[in-house]
């Protein structure tokens, strides 16, 4: 059951998904050191993010050969992400 702030918070997701987007996802190497160092720790296996947003960390990760299941719990935010990922496992849900 979620909480009216957090029913308020998917709905403000929602109404500017797509800017959201814009302003977050023009930068792929965003987290280029921890990924790598990640990698180290890491070097393969399956990985959950929780809170795909439009998909930019999953593309990072998949693209090193992560297995992914991502979730997320805002509806237009996850249609990104499937557009921009259409293999990965992407669920709408939250924790």
């Amino acid at each position: 059951m979620r909480t009216s702030e957090e029913e308020r918070t998917i709905v403000s997701y929602d109404a500017i998904a797509e800017e959201w987007v814009r302003a977050h996802h023009d930068t792929p190497d965003y987290w280029a050191a921890e990924l790598a160092h990640f990698e180290e720790l890491l070097p393969s296996g399956t990985i959950l993010e929780i809170g795909v947003g439009g998909g930019r960390d999953a593309l990072q990760l998949l693209a090193r050969g992560y297995q992914y299941v991502g979730i997320e719990p805002s509806g237009r935010l996850l249609v990104i992400a499937r557009e921009r990922l259409p293999s990965a496992t992407l669920l709408e849900q939250d924790v």
